[in-house]
């Protein structure tokens, strides 16, 4: 039986690729080759490619993979960010709530939009939206 381009460069000496590696040849084995076919040397050819995921299954015996919809995720509300105060007396503003890390217009959080742990209390736009905060005092 013939052997193939890979088997041929590794049974040389000092051997010019490994038996059973895979990959690309160096151009010192690609020059062995053409140097190999001219003097006579046929190859056997190379086997089926097959990849570790396939195993020796046909492609044709595939099922296709049925992924569940897209989440339905409608526009609850119509704004862009919440605003809120820290204690220090700052006004921050968020796009997201940081209960479910979904953007302020597709919150549907049942309690209101939850804030980010800086803020202790609601500017006076976001209070109707946002989750009821301790009173600190």
């Amino acid at each position: 039986m013939a052997q193939t381009e890979r088997e041929y460069l590794a049974s040389l000496n000092p051997p010019l690729a490994i038996a059973g590696a895979r990959g690309r040849f160096s151009k010192a084995a690609k020059a062995e080759l053409v140097r190999a076919r001219e003097a006579g040397i046929t190859f056997a050819e190379k086997g089926p490619v097959v990849s570790k995921t396939d195993g020796n299954i046909p492609k044709e015996s595939y099922e296709p993979v049925v992924h569940p919809p897209i989440k339905s995720n409608p526009i609850v509300r119509d704004i862009d960010s919440v605003k809120g105060y820290t204690e220090e007396g700052y006004l921050v503003e968020s796009g997201v709530c940081m209960r479910c890390c979904e953007h302020v217009k597709r919150c549907a959080c049942r309690a209101g939009i939850t804030p980010s742990s800086i803020v202790v209390r609601w500017h006076e736009d976001s209070e109707q939206y946002g989750i009821d905060l301790p009173v600190l005092v």
